[in-house]
């Protein structure tokens, strides 16, 4: 970054020179080959689940940035239980490309393996959440303000129902979607290390100060049973505001940060055999809004 910097600002010599102390001599030059590969996250097609037992095929995109290579030398040595649609770029000069995955069964997590030239990369492709984002609140001063009463809509009301959120994309207000579910794909912990049950809601837009987003995960058990719901604020300056719904009960309802009485927190929880609908609602107050859902448990598929 500092050496991108440096060259923007026109300072020639002073970033050769910092690159001569600073950087490895491979990444130097600009001739070598490889490709930056991440999971990428966007609506679901055709729309979201409205019965989750059903189990609809969705998409998982994997995109990249090409050096060097073209297109045909990026092969899919190991789908990782995935059907592997197509690949392709929006134009030859543009070093942006992207694979295109149907995820018919559900086999996730999973590890896709590609062949990048004369390498291997390995994509982590982990379960899913459903994230609504973009219900504006006014700004307030401290965490403990935090407008509750307004906070509530449709999506927390049919939470304490039993209704599973995902069957509202449907509701209409002034000829509009009311919420429109993106399916995010957690790859990493942005301000951290990597972790599956991360999820970052200012990925999706709309992101501003003192919104409020939904996510949504299913979790399926074997079995009834008791387990630990696992909550922490992922990230430096993430302030979350959290109330947690499962199967029909408000299971927490509190304020997570680095910056408040605890970034971290643990609850018991009750699962029932078979699906279970954990829905959340996460309110904060800056620019980071990242928070983790983690269920401890036997057995247990997302």
């Amino acid at each position: 970054m500092s050496l991108s910097f440096l060259k923007a600002l026109g300072l020639t010599e002073i970033a050769d020179a910092y690159a001569q102390k600073r950087v490895a001599p491979e990444l130097q030059a600009d001739d070598y080959a490889g490709a930056a590969l991440f999971v990428m996250d966007f609506p679901p097609l055709p729309g979201p689940p409205v019965d989750p037992n059903e189990k609809p095929t969705t998409f998982v995109l994997i995109a990249g940035v090409l050096n060097n290579l073209t297109l045909d030398q990026i092969k899919v040595k190991d789908a990782g239980g995935l059907n592997f649609i197509r690949s392709g770029k929006r134009d030859a000069d543009n070093p942006f490309f992207t694979l295109l995955f149907e995820n018919k069964d559900w086999k996730l997590p999973c590890d896709v393996v590609l062949q990048v030239g004369e390498n291997e990369r390995t994509v982590r492709v982990n379960a899913p959440y459903f994230v609504a984002t973009g219900v504006p609140m006014e700004p307030f001063a401290r965490p403990e303000d935090f407008p509750r009463d307004k906070a509530t809509t449709a999506i927390d009301k049919a939470a304490l129902e039993g209704v599973n959120p995902l069957t509202l994309h449907e509701v209409k207000e002034d000829g509009k979607p009311a919420f429109a579910w993106f399916r995010y794909y957690p790859t990493q912990d942005k301000t951290g290390a990597d972790n599956p049950n991360a999820v970052d809601l200012a990925d999706l837009p709309p992101a501003n100060e003192f919104d409020v987003g939904y996510v949504v995960r299913y979790v399926t058990s074997p079995k009834a049973q008791k387990c630990v719901l696992r909550l922490n604020s992922e990230g430096f300056s993430t302030t979350a505001i959290e109330t947690i719904y499962l199967n029909g009960q408000k299971i927490y309802d509190d304020i997570l940060s680095p910056r408040h009485l605890k970034s971290k927190d643990e609850v018991e929880v009750e699962l029932k055999e078979g699906l279970n609908v954990m829905t959340a609602r996460v309110g904060h107050t800056s620019w980071q809004w990242g928070t983790s859902f983690d269920f401890q448990g036997e057995d247990l598929k997302y």
